[in-house]
C-alpha cells in the first residue's frame, strides 16, 4: 500500500520578508516502518560503518604514512561527527519551524532550507538540491554495494582457490549473487536489524582476530613511511568511504523509539557509534600498516595466510559480515528511488510488492555488473569516496548549516570559519583524490 506523506508548513513561515507563499514538497514512504530499539539503532549505525571499508583502513593509511595516517583518521571523524550533528540540528530546526507532520529525510532537509530562505533567489534552487541530493545518495549507496560485491567475491575466490576450486572471478560474483540478492528483498527495516546483528557478530569476530595477526612478528616500524604525500589524495577516499554513514543518520533517527536518544551527548546512539568505529578503524589501520608494510592490499584480510585455518575462519566471518551488510546500504537507496515510480505508475502501484521486488532485483544486478567492470577494490573505495561520499558527508551538511543559522539569524564569525574549512577540504578531496583514481583505473583498466 503507497503512502502519501505531505509536509506540512505553517502560516507563520508565510510573512512579510516572505512574501511569496512557500509551496509545501511532497515526499512518500512506499511502506510504513516500524520502531527499532536504542540497541537495534546502535547495531545499524555501527555496522553502516564498519564494513568493507574498516579493512580497507590499512591500505588508506599506507597511502598517507604510519604518523600522518592515524592522526589524519581521527581530524576526519571529528568533522564527519559534526556534519551528522549539523545534520541533525537542521532537520530538528526546518521540523520545529515549519510544524512539520511528517519529519524530512536526508534531501528534504536540503531542500527545506533553501525554501525557507528569505531571498528568492536561493528559494528557487530548492528542488534542484533536493534531487542533486538524491542522486548523491543513490550512488553513494548503490556504490558501497558495488564494493561489498566484490569484497565477498574476491574473499569467497581466495578460499575456493586455496582448496583447489579454481574458478574465474566472474563465476564466483555469480554464486555471491543469490545469497546478496536474497537479503536485498528484504524491505522492512526493523527486520534488517537481524542481519546487522548478525553482521556485527562477524565483523567484529573478524576484526579482532585479523589484529591477532597484525600484532604477530611485526617488522621494525621505522621500515615504513611516516608521511605520504603523493597518494594522499587516496587516503582521504579511502577513509571517507569507510567514516560515510551519514546516509543512514536521518532515517534511524526518525525510525527511533526514542529519537531524542540518538545525538544525546555522550551516551546517545550517534557519540557511541562513532566513537567505537574511530578506535576499530584507527587501531586495524595502524596495525594493519605496521605488520604488512608496502604489500597491504585494499582489504587487509587478502593479506592474511590462506594455508592457516585461522586465517581462513577470519575471510570468512569478515565476508559474512558484509554480505548481511549489502540490505542495509541498499535499503536507502531503494527508498529513494521507489516512491518516484509508485507516483508515476498506476501499474506500480496496482502492484507495490511486486514492483519493489522486481526492482530490487533489477538494481543488484546492476551493482553486480559495475563490481565486475572494475574488479580493483582499493581503487574503488577510494573513487566512491572521493567523489560521492564527500559530497554528502561534507558539502551538504555545511550548506544546510549555513542556510538554516542564516534563517534563525545566528550564523556568526565561527559557523562561517567552521564550514569554509569542512568546504574546502571536500573541494580538495573531490578534485585530487578523484582525480587520482580515476587516473589509475583508466590506466589499469582502460589503457
Amino acid at each position: 500500500m503507497v503512502e502519501n506523506h505531505e509536509i506540512e508548513l505553517s502560516s507563520a513561515n508565510k510573512n512579510k520578508e516572505n512574501n511569496n507563499s512557500v509551496k509545501q514538497p511532497h515526499y512518500e514512504s512506499h511502506k510504513k516502518q516500524l520502531p527499532i530499539s536504542y540497541l537495534e539503532t546502535l547495531a545499524n549505525l555501527f555496522k553502516a560503518n564498519v564494513g568493507t571499508g574498516c579493512f580497507g583502513m590499512a591500505d588508506a593509511i599506507k597511502n598517507a604514512g604510519i604518523i600522518l595516517g592515524p592522526i589524519a583518521t581521527i581530524f576526519i571523524a571529528i568533522i564527519c561527527v559534526e556534519c551528522m550533528r549539523m545534520l541533525l540540528n537542521a532537520a530538528d530546526y526546518i521540523t520545529e519551524k515549519n510544524q512539520l507532520i511528517t519529519r524530512p529525510d536526508y534531501s528534504h532537509v536540503v531542500e527545506l532550507s533553501f525554501l525557507i530562505s528569505k531571498h528568492e533567489r536561493w528559494r528557487k534552487y530548492s528542488k534542484f538540491m533536493r534531487m542533486l541530493c538524491n542522486v548523491s545518495l543513490c550512488l553513494t549507496q548503490f556504490g558501497f554495494c558495488c564494493v561489498y560485491f566484490l569484497f565477498v567475491s574476491k574473499s569467497t575466490k581466495t578460499i575456493l582457490d586455496y582448496y583447489g576450486f579454481i574458478f574465474e572471478l566472474e563465476i564466483v560474483m555469480l554464486f555471491v549473487f543469490i545469497p546478496i540478492l536474497l537479503s536485498a528483498l528484504v524491505r522492512q527495516l526493523k527486520y534488517l536489524a537481524i542481519f546487522s546483528a548478525v553482521a556485527n557478530v562477524c565483523m567484529i569476530t573478524g576484526v579482532s582476530m585479523t589484529l591477532y595477526y597484525c600484532f604477530i612478528d611485526l617488522p621494525p616500524i621505522t621500515e615504513h613511511n611516516f608521511v605520504r604525500f603523493d597518494t594522499l589524495p587516496l587516503y582521504f577516499g579511502t577513509a571517507l568511504f569507510a567514516f560515510e554513514g551519514i546516509t543512514l543518520v536521518l532515517p534511524l533517527h526518525n525510525v527511533m523509539k526514542k529519537p531524542e536518544n540518538f545525538s544525546k551527548f555522550p551516551f546517545g546512539v550517534l557519540h557511541v557509534g562513532m566513537s567505537l568505529v574511530s578506535f576499530i578503524y584507527v587501531l586495524l589501520g595502524f596495525m594493519g600498516y605496521w605488520k604488512f608494510g608496502e604489500q597491504t592490499e585494499g582489504s587487509i584480510t587478502l593479506n592474511l595466510p590462506t594455508n592457516e585455518i585461522l586465517a581462513q575462519v577470519i575471510i570468512v566471518m569478515a565476508s559474512f559480515g558484509v554480505l548481511f551488510s549489502y540490505a542495509l546500504q541498499f535499503f536507502v537507496g531503494i527508498h529513494i528511488i521507489l516512491p518516484p515510480i509508485f507516483r508515476n505508475s498506476k501499474t506500480a502501484a496496482k502492484f507495490p510488492i511486486y514492483t519493489e521486488q522486481i526492482f530490487r532485483t533489477l538494481m543488484v544486478f546492476v551493482t553486480f555488473i559495475i563490481a565486475m567492470l572494475v574488479p580493483d577494490l582499493s581503487l574503488l573505495l577510494s573513487l566512491i569516496g572521493s567523489v560521492c561520499c564527500v559530497i554528502l558527508a561534507f558539502v551538504f551538511p555545511s550548506i544546510v548549516e549555513l542556510m538554516t543559522r542564516y534563517d534563525e539569524g545566528k550564523i556568526g564569525t565561527f559557523y562561517w570559519i567552521k564550514n569554509i574549512i569542512i568546504l574546502t577540504i571536500a573541494l580538495c578531496g573531490f578534485i585530487l583524490g578523484g582525480g587520482l583514481a580515476l587516473i589509475n583505473i583508466y590506466e589499469e583498466f582502460i589503457a
